[in-house]
């Protein structure tokens, strides 16, 4: 890259040439980092403006770029990413959801675009090749971002409507603006080729400038006060109406009660809330509102599961519950913040887990339920979880609510309707169909996926007379792109392998209604929570787990004794074969399991959740709340 005379006046100068802009004068210090403190109570106490204007540090920077609510983060390195961003910042880089590597990518050029938590974009361009992305993001956002490396123009521009607010510094150069108020907030500079990774900013552009060019009104008038007193009633109104006026007043339409729902987790969890959200649409004193929380579903995703249902949604970032003030906050999720416990007057959890794996044990489970419903007015639980619970521990029992599970009320739906025959879901027309689920957290002994799936896509390469439907959960195939197990374009790849077979369906459809319609038996792992919501089928479930040595210990022995065992690719294939000759000699005992955990299956649970909610609510506030 260069080294003696021209290197230190690089590092050194104190002013930077742009290509797109006259001189610009920058600030510049050396900080490796500040002292590590609680700064989600640091940005409340200050402001994430001024907190991030004064932040110096990268591991600090990036983390602060986290808690970036309602704002466009944008990135381009110059000359190189540097042979210092190492793995400590790559794993920063992942915890903002870029996927590329940076590491030993000398003078290879970089950029992303971040918006309100979600990359838009993002592009690493190849050695000494510069790549630029131009992008219309609105009526009033139009960007043109440049990345080169040292030996191709070496720059880096970050042009807004116009305006290059890039500090242009080897290394990773990052700008920082709010969409919502079009204003500027930060620009940075890392130089991420030497350990101390200097920090370089921009002061020469004011916070809070406009993005863009400010207009000024020239149609304003200057005698405002001679405005406001001819537009007083009684300058055009005759006294003698002012009594009729009054006596008379027009009604006021009465403003409608606000429920909002926390769509929490991946986009295939909506089963869990769209009934309950329907139930509502339907009742019009209700103004309804989902919010899309960013956390372990594709935003994306979520907006398309919430919109065909017709659903009005807003993004977490673009929402204020302390301005908002819901009457009634449901959530499927106790991970929710305390401003939403503190700024709303009625709180319901409903779990969407079934049965949680994520917990090692249930009744750590418990205990996080217990301690959500210190928080809420109830938590409503289908008979699975609401006898385990009371049984449990009794504290908080009054708060606890025995109601079908909504997940429920989607697969009844399905159930009822014609098979649909479209598209892929023709190969299932006159076969056998065996459905085959994952559970997650890919590294423990609840996954079975690795052991199996060579010798059960061999078997049914050659018994094209019997079908196999693979929905694999979608936070695994997630957790197999994040450990590098897998790429996206191995996905692709089994995909591909799956259409091209007549007897095999690859299925991510947004739930699992079409696919529980279809099967015939149910394969799934043993702690997943398909070994419960697939009991009101009324068809062949088995429960799969390791043969490898690694135990696996049921969290709920008393569904899982009930249902086939399968712990060896023979008992894999013997279950399969079963199915195709429609045996089924534990049913009985299913359907009993399914009786004392499953309660009521008639696709309206969402409905007796609304009516209950609703009822309680106003026992315990009235009219107030509309007043």
């Amino acid at each position: 890259m260069g080294g003696g005379p021209a290197k230190v006046l690089r590092r050194n100068a104190v002013w930077s040439r742009n290509p797109l802009q006259e001189k610009v004068k920058v600030e510049k210090t050396k900080y490796l980092g500040e002292k590590d403190m609680d700064l989600k109570a640091e940005v409340k106490e200050t402001g994430f403006r001024e907190l991030i204007k004064k932040t110096r540090g990268i591991k600090r920077y990036l983390t602060l770029l986290k808690m970036a609510e309602s704002k466009l983060i944008i990135l381009s390195v110059k000359d190189t990413p540097g042979f210092e961003f190492k793995e400590n910042l790559h794993k920063d880089f992942a915890d903002l959801g870029l996927k590329e590597d940076l590491q030993n990518k000398h003078w290879h050029s970089y950029i992303a675009i971040i918006r309100n938590g979600t990359v838009l974009t993002e592009n690493l361009g190849n050695e000494n090749e510069e790549i630029q992305i131009s992008l219309k993001l609105n009526k009033e956002i139009n960007l043109n971002i440049i990345s080169s490396p040292f030996k191709n123009k070496n720059r880096a521009v970050i042009d807004i409507n116009g305006t290059d607010y890039s500090v242009n510094q080897r290394g990773l150069n990052i700008v920082v603006f709010d969409e919502t108020s079009m204003s500027f907030i930060d620009s940075a500079a890392f130089d991420t080729h030497e350990k101390k990774y200097a920090c370089t900013k921009r002061n020469d552009i004011s916070i809070n400038k406009p993005i863009g060019t400010a207009v000024k009104r020239t149609d304003l008038i200057q005698d405002i006060e001679g405005v406001r007193k001819r537009l007083r009633i009684d300058s055009y109104i005759p006294k003698k109406f002012k009594s009729e006026l009054i006596s008379n007043p027009v009604k006021e339409e009465r403003k409608k009660y606000k429920v909002r729902i926390y769509f929490f987790g991946a986009p295939v969890l909506w089963n869990s809330l769209r009934s309950i959200c329907e139930a509502f649409m339907d009742d019009n004193i209700w103004d309804l509102l989902v919010i899309l929380g960013y956390d372990g579903g594709k935003v994306k995703g979520k907006e398309s599961a919430v919109k065909k249902s017709g659903v009005p949604y807003i993004n977490v970032h673009e929402y204020d519950v302390k301005l908002d003030k819901p009457d009634i906050f449901i959530t499927n999720s106790g991970k929710v913040g305390d401003d939403y416990i503190e700024n709303t007057y009625f709180r319901v959890l409903v779990p969407f887990a079934l049965v949680n794996g994520i917990f090692i044990r249930q009744e750590d489970y418990y205990k996080h339920i217990q301690s959500v419903a210190e928080k809420v007015d109830y938590v409503i639980l289908e008979k699975f979880l609401f006898d385990h619970m009371i049984s449990f521990n009794p504290i908080n029992s009054n708060k606890m609510i025995h109601i079908g599970n909504p997940k429920f009320d989607g697969i009844y739906e399905k159930l009822q309707q014609k098979k649909e025959t479209n598209g892929e879901w023709k190969k299932t027309e006159g076969k056998k169909v065996v459905l085959w689920t994952t559970d997650h957290v890919w590294n423990t002994n609840n996954v079975t996926f690795d052991l199996y799936v060579k010798d059960v896509l061999d078997y049914f390469e050659k018994n094209e007379d019997l079908v196999l439907v693979l929905r694999p959960h979608y936070s695994y195939i997630q957790e197999l792109i994040v450990q590098k197990i897998w790429s996206v374009e191995d996905v692709q790849s089994i995909k591909n392998y799956f259409a091209l077979h007549k007897n095999m369906i690859w299925d991510d459809s947004d739930d699992y209604s079409i696919a529980y319609s279809k099967a015939d038996g149910i394969i799934t792992d043993i702690n997943s929570g398909i070994i419960v919501s697939s009991l009101v089928l009324d068809k062949p479930v088995a429960a799969i787990i390791r043969f490898d040595g690694n135990p696996c210990k049921p969290l709920y022995p008393e569904v899982s004794d009930m249902l086939y065992r399968i712990d060896s690719v023979n008992k894999f294939i013997e279950f399969c074969e079963m199915v195709n000759v429609s045996e089924d000699y534990l049913c009985e005992e299913r359907r009993k399991v399914c009786d004392d955990y499953i309660g009521v299956f008639d696709g309206k649970n969402g409905q007796r959740i609304k009516d209950f909610v609703t009822e309680k609510y106003f026992e315990k506030y009235g009219e107030e709340r509309r007043q």
